[in-house]
C-alpha cells in the first residue's frame, strides 16, 4: 500500500514537473519572441527629420534616416569635417529622441545660413556690378527641404541661365523659407525688392496647399511632403504654418526673411 502510494505521488510529481517545464518554456519562448519583435521594430524605426548644430555657427544639419531617397551632403556614419554635432530637435518635437545619435539619421543635408538667416550665399555675392538679380520667394519647396543647395530649382536655373547667356551674369536670390505664408512672402518680396533696387524678375514658387485645399489637392500635398522627405505631426505642422524652424539654444525662430526675424531676437 505504501509502495503504491509513493509510486502514485512520484507520478504526480513527474507530471507536475513536466507541466511546469512546459509552461516555463512557453513563457520563455513568448518573451524571446516579444524581445525579437521589439528589437526588429527599433531597427526598422522611421525617424522624423532631426536637426543638429555643427562647430560652424552658420551651419546646421537636417538629417534623415535610412528611408531617405535623395543624395545627402554627408553620410554621418563616415568620417566628416563638421566637428562635434549637437542635437537641436526634430520635426515631430518628440522628446524621446533627445540626444539621438546622428548615426541613426545619417543622411545629412547642409543648412548654411547667410547674414540674413537665409539658406543663401553671402549678400556680398549679389552686390557685383551688372549682375541681374532674380528674386525667388516661396515656402519649403522653394527653400529646398530634403535636397542639397545645388539641387534646388533656383540654383539649377541660375546655372542654366549663365551657361546659355554668360554675358548676362544672372544671380538668383532665394528668399524662401519653410512654412512661409502669403503675408510673410509678401514682406520678404518687399524687403528684397527694396534692398537690391534692381530686381529683374520675381519668381513666386508655391505648392498646391498654399492657395487652397480640397480633395485631390490634399493627396497631392501628401505626395509633395513625401517627395521633400517631410514627416511631421500636427503640432510640428503648426510651427510650419506660423513660419518657425529650430534655431540654436533650444528655441524656435520665426522665418520672415532676414533681419525681421531671428537676428532681431538675438537667438539664431
Amino acid at each position: 500500500m505504501s509502495s503504491r502510494f509513493n509510486h502514485y505521488i512520484m507520478e504526480r510529481i513527474d507530471i507536475g514537473g513536466k507541466l511546469l517545464l512546459a509552461v516555463a518554456s512557453l513563457v520563455v519562448s513568448s518573451f524571446v519572441i516579444e524581445v525579437s519583435f521589439w528589437l526588429f521594430a527599433r531597427s526598422e524605426r522611421i525617424y522624423p527629420l532631426v536637426y543638429y548644430e555643427t562647430s560652424d555657427p552658420s551651419l546646421d544639419l537636417w538629417c534623415y534616416d535610412e528611408h531617405f531617397a535623395g543624395v545627402p551632403d554627408w553620410d554621418l556614419r563616415r568620417a566628416h569635417p563638421l566637428g562635434k554635432l549637437t542635437y537641436l530637435g526634430n520635426a515631430n518635437r518628440d522628446s524621446t529622441l533627445a540626444n539621438l545619435s546622428p548615426r541613426k539619421v545619417p543622411n545629412a543635408i547642409e543648412m548654411r545660413r547667410n547674414e540674413e538667416q537665409l539658406r543663401e550665399r553671402p549678400m556680398a555675392e549679389f552686390d557685383a556690378q551688372r549682375a541681374k538679380i532674380i528674386l525667388v520667394i516661396g515656402d519649403s519647396f522653394g527653400f529646398g527641404q530634403g535636397v542639397r543647395v545645388a539641387e534646388r530649382f533656383s540654383d539649377v536655373l541660375e546655372s542654366r541661365l549663365n551657361r546659355e547667356r554668360p554675358a548676362e551674369r544672372y544671380r538668383l536670390f532665394n528668399a524662401c523659407g519653410p512654412g512661409m505664408n502669403i503675408k510673410r512672402i509678401a514682406k520678404a518680396m518687399e524687403r528684397y525688392v527694396e534692398y537690391f533696387a534692381r530686381v529683374e524678375r520675381v519668381v513666386y514658387a508655391f505648392t498646391l496647399n498654399d492657395p487652397f485645399r480640397s480633395g485631390r489637392l490634399l493627396e497631392m500635398e501628401r505626395e509633395l511632403a513625401d517627395f521633400m522627405h517631410l514627416r511631421s505631426n500636427a503640432e510640428a505642422a503648426q510651427l510650419e504654418i506660423r513660419g518657425l524652424w529650430p534655431c540654436r539654444g533650444g528655441v524656435v525662430c520665426p522665418l520672415a526673411g532676414g533681419r525681421l526675424s531671428c537676428v532681431e531676437l538675438g537667438v539664431c
